[in-house]
């Protein structure tokens, strides 16, 4: 290419002017997990040099991302190229590992690009988070570690379960009960089912699915079928939870929720249109566990908030004064699934331990609301500091199609996966953040 310089009509000089043109993808390491759960891979592992940002630019520790749930292959490198250039906007020099996982199995069974049973992927997050934490360990120098969505889940459990000892770790709109991460949160009534068919408020909480883990002993399998403090274990990593109060995705739902395809349908094509797409859709499967009308749309048929038939004649009063050894072997929850578990002997002791991930997916409801839509206030005090960061509060300006927060206020709503959805401009606060919090310059 030939620069130009013309004046008066007449060219005054002439240069030589010599450019490279490459993708983003070649500015960055490409981590692929798909083969975890026996997914095929288009593109493997490279976590070489990449020929178009040299180590000898980066020597600020690295940066590991890790997408989220209803995301293949191929939109995660959309997701990967859209967050390594808002981190390389904000002066991040980290190296940048993108992550892809099996997030989306079952994407397009029912709907293009809908992905429509949760719980299996669940089941693959915490198939896959021990090959992300060798993949963190073997990384020197300080790693941060970041996730959106369901993408936490695998976070979460590198960390808590496989031993992953990142320096910080991001919780982006996290996919996760609060109670995975702070037992001590109480249950949240807007969690539990309350149809007037079938309203569990009216009972002890102990007849719960909830809650069938205290009936055991600690050296049993199935006392740790829950999601109190199930991903608390963090070490000495720093723990940060950015959420949004405007979630859409991750909504506070008190009402009952869908529980057949043909009514969850019309209700999320009007969220659609609205340009809320996924609306309540975690509260939904999470309170539609035992209720729904198939096993792998949105939630499950089984355990959960459906009852026992066995009970079917006790009256409130008389269900409330069931004791422990009665409800071991026949729980007042649905119990016509996973009925290896419904047993005093050690084996159900053993299944617990076998499919644990599984049943806490599609069975084990979980009773507070999502981390990624509220502020764990524990983190502050664990990690002694402030750890939570509303989202809105990193809003620069913002589309004005996006609903209010409120009536009062101009504030407007931070959906699930605008991080990546909005333009840089109006979300560059945030990548501000990441990389100051990060230490990432």
């Amino acid at each position: 290419m030939n620069l130009e310089i013309w004046q008066n009509g007449q060219m005054v000089q002439t240069m030589s002017c010599y450019i490279s043109v490459s993708g983003v993808e070649q500015m960055y390491r490409w981590v692929n997990l798909r083969h975890v759960v026996g997914q095929s891979e288009a593109r493997t592992t490279d976590t070489s040099p990449p020929v178009n940002n040299p180590d000898a630019l980066n020597q600020n520790g690295n940066f590991v991302f890790v997408h989220g749930y209803n995301v293949n292959e191929s939109q995660a490198r959309g997701w990967n190229a859209e967050m390594f250039k808002r981190l390389y906007q904000a002066d991040s020099k980290a190296k940048f590992y993108a992550v892809t996982w099996d997030g989306s199995q079952s994407q397009g069974d029912y709907v293009s690009e809908v992905t429509a049973n949760y719980q299996t992927n669940v089941v693959n997050a915490f198939l896959t988070a021990p090959a992300l934490a060798t993949v963190v360990n073997g990384l020197s120098n300080p790693t941060v570690l970041a996730g959106h969505s369901l993408g936490n889940m695998v976070c979460l459990s590198a960390i808590s379960d496989n031993g992953a000892t990142p320096s910080q770790y991001f919780m982006i709109d996290a996919a996760a009960p609060m109670e995975a991460v702070d037992g001590t949160i109480p249950i949240n009534p807007d969690m539990v089912y309350a149809d007037p068919t079938g309203n569990w408020l009216i009972y002890s909480n102990w007849l719960w699915a909830s809650e069938w883990y205290n009936l055991w002993t600690n050296s049993d399998a199935r006392s740790t079928l829950t999601w109190s403090n199930r991903l608390a274990n963090f070490g000495n990593t720093q723990v940060y939870n950015f959420f949004s109060s405007g979630e859409d995705v991750l909504r506070d739902y008190p009402g009952t929720p869908p529980s057949s395809l043909f009514v969850l349908l019309p209700e999320q094509l009007v969220g659609y249109i609205k340009g809320q797409a996924g609306l309540y859709v975690w509260a939904w499967q999470e309170k539609d566990k035992g209720r729904m009308s198939g096993n792998s749309i949105l939630s499950s048929n089984h355990g959960g908030w459906g009852f026992n038939f066995y009970y079917s004649n006790y009256s409130v009063e008389r269900a409330n004064e069931l004791q422990s050894t009665q409800l071991i072997v026949n729980p007042f929850f649905d119990n016509s699934f996973d009925t290896a578990l419904y047993t005093t002997n050690s084996s159900g002791s053993d299944y617990a331990q076998t499919w644990r991930n599984r049943i806490l997916s599609d069975a084990i409801p979980a009773v507070t609301l999502p981390i990624g839509a509220n502020y764990v206030t524990n983190l502050d005090l664990t990690m002694g500091g402030t750890m939570n960061f509303d989202m809105q509060g990193f809003e620069n300006d913002w589309p004005t199609i996006r609903p209010q927060i409120s009536i009062d206020s101009q504030i407007r709503e931070w959906h699930h996966s605008d991080i990546c959805n909005v333009a840089y401009p109006f979300t560059c606060n945030l990548f501000n953040a990441i990389v100051n919090d990060g230490n990432l310059k």
